[in-house]
């Protein structure tokens, strides 16, 4: 199994997210790379909805929206990112490297998902 590395720090003094909160990202999926980016949050409506916008390796928007319903809550992330390294732009406008990348982003967030799973396991237990 190939372990996933990635570091999420929020700057500052504050200990959740919030309107203007910074958060630094260093992500490494199964490929031999690093991402590192940040964020500032610009809307957070706590339990409902967050937007934000990134800089550094990738740049662009993000927003995530938590929906409960019948006691089931349904996290959607929508990311709109372009990545500014520039060999791996270029690298990505190959065939066989997009597919890999695309690879590498699903395998990643497949990990991702399975330690925020874990974490809100953890905090409601």
């Amino acid at each position: 199994m190939v372990a996933i590395h990635s570091n999420v720090a929020i700057r500052g003094n504050e200990s959740r997210l919030q309107q203007d909160s910074r958060i630094d990202y260093e992500i490494k999926g199964f490929l031999p790379h690093s991402l590192r980016f940040h964020t500032h949050v610009t809307r957070c409506e706590p339990f409902s909805r967050i937007e934000m916008m990134a800089s550094g390796d990738l740049v662009g928007t993000g927003i995530s929206i938590l929906d409960e319903s019948n006691g089931v809550t349904r996290a959607t992330f929508i990311w709109n990112l372009a990545l500014t390294p520039p060999i791996l732009d270029r690298l990505s406008q190959w065939k066989l490297f997009h597919n890999l990348f695309v690879w590498n982003h699903d395998f990643t967030m497949r990990s991702a998902v399975k330690n925020m799973q874990e974490r809100v396991h953890y905090a409601n237990a």
